[in-house]
């Protein structure tokens, strides 16, 4: 089985790693074998990397051995943060890039054999050419994905500590969905929570000095919060450029020694002369600092301790560069995430920043992205499909959308403006809280196999979905031209096992998204079509070949 654990920046995904393998360990019959994928400026081959890995964590054993026990399922392998693998020096997302580490993985899924990769989400693990590459290898694993949503408020905090904050003009609905603040204020004493409260608008701020004033005291470092985040902010600057996210404990110490001279200067000064270290040993402090991971499983590596941290000081270097211009998203996403508590003034400077660099990654991450800075999507969305967003009060439509489809994604409280909207498709959608549609829409509007409330939009559109009825010709027309999905006409042999339903759907010619949907619906009905392990695909039923190509006309 081959487990994806999907997350946003600063969601978990590595403290899930973590409590698998307590949970492993806790269980005498298994044995983890754990790694954490944070990629070294220089670009691994991923299969070393795993070898590597082996011949580290069991150094007394021979690799063969290890790898028939991770085929036999004693040993589990978890591998934590998958997609820091995945940007190669040629910047893409295309599948034939990365296909040769699945396929490493893939040699690994035989038997019994369990592997869990956590990674944000990616172009890589949406596309039609992974499924593919998943059902082309169905019969060796099995493909399980799980999604981490935001963190429950009411989880985190006390129920004093949710009304002193309701209280205040913090946006807990959005702003505070991140375990590392939930954390801080759950933690911090009472004195410096009331202190928080009196002045929302500082939070972050509060919550930075609060780490660095502890860090003078803890590693008796005589050095300000203004020098210690400059210092930081000139390690995610280098890391921006040079393109890692963490690297040996040697280089950053050099890289300290090298680029802030002034700044070491400045704090010797301010330690008595019998006791005044030297430069070196300044720099490698800064190289001990809390807020740097100084990893018990790799003593050498240095990396910002999360990514809530790592985009506070990411964020830094993009206000102060009005060129800022950088399309990883390993930067991009954990600086939009640390400015989620900010103020909307503050959140549309950043925008503005980004907003070159947007231009240059997916429509899923630019969507996402704007909205959560602006709450809205303020650019024009046309022949395109979105994946996988989670949107809350958002406003949709101040710009047109058109010929667009939102596959999977997640509506809350949350305004649609139907009047700039035409020919837009929400298959499999979810619309929860106080949705509101508002004006009429400005061509079809297709709701496919949806959940949770809808009424608000289905009323709203309902005099523009009207279809006449089609005759039972036309119907088998459409089953037809599904099932051409997966034996298009002119080939000898069947091309797909598995296809999206996205994909299916995507209007075609004569065709429209919700007649092929519907299409689907009854092909799954007469059992021709099958739902595999994940709902947004369908399969074909082998068992019903035969008709399948009558159907068709092959023979």
């Amino acid at each position: 089985m081959l487990f994806l654990i999907e997350a946003a920046a600063g969601f978990g995904k590595t403290c899930t790693a973590y409590e698998i393998v307590r949970l492993l360990i806790d269980n005498a019959g298994y044995l983890p074998l754990f790694s954490e994928l944070s990629r070294n400026r220089k670009a691994p081959i991923f299969r070393y990397v795993l070898l590597d890995e082996i011949d580290r964590k069991f150094p007394t054993l021979s690799s063969r051995l290890v790898q028939n026990e991770m085929v036999n399922g004693r040993i589990v392998t978890i591998l934590d943060g998958f997609d820091e693998l995945l940007r190669k020096a040629d910047d893409t997302d295309e599948f034939d890039k990365h296909e040769p580490m699945l396929e490493t993985i893939g040699q690994f899924l035989t038997g019994n054999a369990k592997i869990v990769l956590t990674t944000r989400r990616t172009v890589l693990f949406e596309g039609d050419a992974f499924h593919t590459w998943a059902a082309n290898n169905a019969d060796n694993f099995e493909l399980v994905r799980i999604k981490i949503g935001e963190p429950s408020i009411s989880d985190w905090l006390s129920e004093e500590r949710l009304n002193a904050i309701n209280a205040t003009a913090i946006n807990i609905k959005g702003g505070l969905s991140n375990p590392v603040l939930l954390s801080y204020l759950r933690c911090i004493p009472r004195e410096k929570f009331d202190a928080v409260v009196q002045s929302p608008q500082d939070l972050v701020e509060k919550y930075f000095s609060f780490l660095l004033e502890r860090e003078q005291t803890r590693q008796d470092l005589k050095m300000s919060v203004g020098t210690q985040k400059s210092i930081l902010a000139m390690i995610a600057g280098d890391m921006i450029s040079q393109g890692y996210t963490s690297e040996q404990r040697d280089y950053i110490v050099d890289l300290v020694q090298r680029s802030c001279l002034q700044e070491l200067e400045a704090s010797l000064a301010l330690y008595p002369a019998a006791e005044r270290p030297d430069r070196e040993f300044l720099a490698n402090k800064i190289a001990s600092h809390a807020l740097l991971d100084r990893s018990s499983k790799e003593e050498s590596k240095i990396g910002f301790i999360n990514e809530f941290v790592l985009g506070y000081f990411v964020s830094t270097n993009i206000l102060r560069h009005p060129d800022w211009l950088n399309d990883d998203i390993r930067f991009l996403e954990p600086a939009v995430t640390s400015y989620g508590p900010r103020s909307n003034d503050e959140k549309a400077m950043l925008l503005d920043r980004i907003r070159n660099s947007l231009e240059f990654t997916s429509v899923s991450y630019r969507i996402d992205f704007t909205a959560k800075l602006s709450g809205g999507v303020d650019f024009l969305l046309s022949s395109d499909e979105a994946e996988g967003l989670d949107l809350a009060n958002v406003s949709l439509g101040t710009l047109p959308i058109s010929d667009f489809q939102f596959n999977d994604c997640t509506f809350r409280n949350c305004q649609f403006l139907l009047s700039t909207m035409a020919n837009v498709t929400f298959l499999n959608c979810k619309f929860y809280g106080s949705n509101t549609a508002v004006g009429i829409s400005d061509g079809k509007i297709y709701l496919l196999g949806e959940s949770g409330d809808t009424v608000f939009l289905r009323d709203a559109i309902q005099s523009n979905v009207a279809e006449p009825e089609q005759l039972e010709d036309y119907s088998q027309l459409t089953e037809r031209h599904v099932l051409e999905k997966f034996w298009p006409i002119g080939r000898e042999k069947l091309m797909h096992k598995h296809r999206p339903i996205s994909g299916i759907c995507t209007a075609s010619g004569e065709y429209k998204p919700n007649e092929m949907f519907e299409a689907v619906v009854r092909l799954k009905k007469a059992g021709l079509l099958l739902q595999p392990n994940h709902a947004s695909f369908v399969e074909l039923n082998f068992e019903r070949l035969p008709e399948i190509r009558q159907i068709l006309g092959r023979q």
